[in-house]
C-alpha cells in the first residue's frame, strides 16, 4: 500500500469526518457527495485512491492525526468500528496482545487449558514470541486470575482477557 500524506488525503478523497459515528463521507459538490468512503472487503472496509486500495480505518486515523503509523489496533477488536476512539497506533506485538480468545477455547477462559495429567488447570500467557507459564491450579476461578493478572502486567494497556 501506498502512503499518503495528510494533504493528498484531503485532495483526493475530497472528505468530511463523522466523529459521531466514525465514518469518512464524500463532502458536497462530489459526484458521491454525503455517502460513506469505503466498502466492506474481507473483514475490513477499503477504497481505492489514485487506484490504489487503502483500508478505511487507516485513512480514518490519518485524517484525524495527520500521519500515518505502520500498524493500528481496534480497541474493542470491531474490525468496523472506525471511530477515532478506537483507533490507536501499535507495533505487531501489542496489537497480537488484544486478541480475542479463540473459538476453540473449552475452558471458558482466555489462557486457561486443562492439564490431563494433573487433572488441574493450566494457566499460561503469550509475550512476543514466549509463552510465559503462571501455574497449575486446582480451581479454574484461580487460574483465571493469575492469568489476568500476568497478561495486565505483560501487556499492559494493550490486555484482552477474552
Amino acid at each position: 500500500m501506498k502512503t499518503l500524506s495528510e494533504k493528498q488525503l484531503l485532495k483526493r478523497i475530497k472528505s468530511k469526518y463523522d466523529y459521531h459515528h466514525g465514518a469518512l463521507h464524500f463532502k458536497d459538490g462530489e459526484r458521491r457527495a454525503g455517502k460513506k468512503v469505503g466498502t466492506r472487503s474481507g473483514i475490513y472496509m477499503t477504497t481505492t485512491v489514485d487506484g490504489a486500495l487503502y483500508y478505511v480505518h487507516r485513512l480514518t486515523f490519518l485524517y484525524c492525526n495527520g500521519y500515518l503509523p505502520k500498524m493500528l489496533d481496534h480497541i474493542n477488536n470491531d474490525r468496523h468500528d472506525n471511530r477515532i476512539e478506537n483507533l490507536r497506533e501499535a507495533s505487531r506485538n501489542q496489537n497480537s496482545h488484544n486478541r480475542v480468545m479463540n473459538k476453540n477455547n473449552t475452558s471458558g477462559v482466555k489462557g486457561v487449558t486443562f492439564h490431563k495429567k494433573t487433572g488441574k488447570w493450566m494457566a499460561r500467557v503469550r509475550y512476543n514470541l514466549d509463552v510465559i507459564y503462571c501455574g497449575i491450579y486446582s480451581e479454574l476461578k484461580d487460574a483465571e486470575i493469575a492469568v489476568k493478572k500476568k497478561r495486565e502486567q505483560l501487556h499492559g494497556k494493550y490486555a484482552n482477557h477474552g
